[in-house]
């Protein structure tokens, strides 16, 4: 499954917000610098639709707060797939 993610670094709180627009914002603690924000938002993804931390890959957007992410176990109506 792929997700467009709009990232807000820095933050209060971690979460994941899935917007009206099918587009997902995802605010993490971490600064977004040496790649912290990224490792953030692979946790925070991974929790989100509950798969592990290997089976979300940034596909593109690794420098910019736009950014397209793979979901791999996951189907369309957000549910776990074992498969």
């Amino acid at each position: 499954m792929l997700l467009k993610i709009r990232v807000i670094p820095n933050s209060k709180h971690t979460s994941v917000e899935l917007l009206e627009n099918g587009r997902y914002k995802v605010k993490v603690r971490e600064k977004a610098e040496l790649g912290k924000a990224n490792l953030a938002v692979i946790r925070a993804i991974a929790g989100y639709f509950n798969v592990k931390e290997d089976s979300v890959r940034i596909t593109s957007g690794a420098t910019t707060s736009n950014k397209t992410i793979e979901v791999f176990g996951v189907n369309q109506g957000n549910e776990y797939d074992p498969k």
